[in-house]
């Protein structure tokens, strides 16, 4: 029975070569399969049996909250753990400033009294607001990226991520 490339269907002897003449890249596990099953080889698994895009883009989806947790249950698959460190960094500052804003706000009503404060509250809440639209925009670029296999580094951050996990 021949055998075929898991990345693009050609037809190949595994006995020679693991890497496939048309495609030129490593046939894979899927070294019997079929052009339609493709799917199969086409990416390293990761986390909970992901592929490492989907398992990347996940890492964004909860923002800091599932960027702990893929750093903590991956171990072995960098670029997850990339995207785990990314979205951790990023999100997770972003989050305590809203909420540090928020407090302010709270504390400055409080002891002001709600029309004293109405000025400062208006001017912390286009803050707050820029925060999240800038939060909204990064979460939507890097699960796009992710997903896509794309490498983005968020500005400082990415660096930053990309240094921990030397």
């Amino acid at each position: 029975m021949p055998d075929f490339c898991g990345n693009c269907g050609a037809s190949m002897d595994l006995s020679i070569s693991d890497v496939c003449p048309n495609c030129g890249k490593k046939a894979g596990a899927a070294g019997t399969s079929h052009a339609g099953d493709s799917a199969i080889a086409q990416g390293d698994t990761a986390t909970f049996g992901l592929d490492e895009n989907i398992a990347s883009a996940a890492c964004y989806v909860l923002g800091w909250l599932t960027g702990i947790i893929f750093l903590l249950v991956e171990k072995e698959n960098k670029t997850v753990r990339f995207n785990a460190m990314q979205s951790l960094l990023t999100f997770l500052p972003l989050s305590l400033i809203i909420w540090i804003v928020g407090a302010i706000v709270e504390m400055m009503t409080i002891g002001a009294g709600y029309y004293a404060a109405a000025g400062t509250r208006a001017t912390f809440g286009i803050i707050t607001t820029l925060i999240w639209i800038i939060m909204l925009i990064l979460w939507v670029v890097l699960i796009y990226k992710a997903y896509k296999g794309e490498k983005f580094l968020v500005p400082i951050v990415g660096k930053v991520a990309a240094r921990q996990l030397e």
